[in-house]
């Protein structure tokens, strides 16, 4: 019997997995996002690698990489007990801080609407 065998590459981001015993290979892209903000006046950074919907990204990456960002955002809200005040967010080095403050604002009127 031969041993299960998988071949993994990296290159610019893009992780290229080839399964060799299934017989099948997929595509999974990876963006690095940087979430600045502040708890209790003190400045904070946080950063991740992140999945991202390729159908999304090759749409707009900048949108979706800021739905991803709004998201873990969220997350670090609902996690914090202190108001976390964000101020910037990165991926991969271009800035999406406008583009995650849009998100910000339309799920909190759309909230304020529902509750």
């Amino acid at each position: 019997m031969v041993p299960a065998t998988s071949i993994r590459a990296n290159c610019n981001r893009w992780i290229v997995c080839i399964c060799l015993d299934l017989g099948y290979d997929f595509l999974i892209m990876q963006i690095v996002i940087a979430l600045h903000y502040y708890v209790n006046d003190v400045k904070t950074l946080q950063q991740g690698e992140f999945r991202v919907n390729l159908k999304n990204y090759r749409e707009d990456p900048n949108k979706e990489a800021a739905r991803i960002a709004y998201e873990w955002l969220r997350k670090v809200r609902r996690e914090l007990i202190y108001r976390v005040i964000f101020y910037k967010a990165l991926y991969d080095g271009i800035d999406i801080t406008e583009e995650v403050k849009q998100w910000d604002q339309q799920l909190n009127r759309e909230d304020d609407f529902n509750g």
